[in-house]
């Protein structure tokens, strides 16, 4: 009993692998195989650009942030400087 279900699970296999051989022969197949390959790849690296999109939308808002920090502190110390200025050019 033993032998005929092993015999019977190596047809099974044998059968399985015909398949699978005749099925990459067929060019429709392959064909089909490319699109499903194609569509997820394509899938993959759209998710990885809209990841990577708001990553750089991200940094855009922080630079501008700074920027703004940036011309704020310039115009303190320009008042710094101006009010340095006028206590040098008082007392000389």
């Amino acid at each position: 009993m033993g032998r005929r279900n092993r015999s019977q699970e190596e047809d099974v296999d044998d059968c399985v692998k015909r398949s699978m051989l005749d099925a990459w022969k067929d060019p429709a197949m392959l064909q089909q195989l490319a699109n499903l390959l194609r569509d997820s790849l394509l899938d993959e690296l759209k998710a990885v650009l809209d990841r990577n999109t708001e990553v750089i939308q991200r940094l855009e808002m922080a630079m501008i942030e700074k920027e703004k920090k940036i011309i704020e502190l310039e115009e303190k110390l320009e008042e710094k400087t101006d009010s340095l200025d006028n206590i040098s050019d008082a007392s000389a």
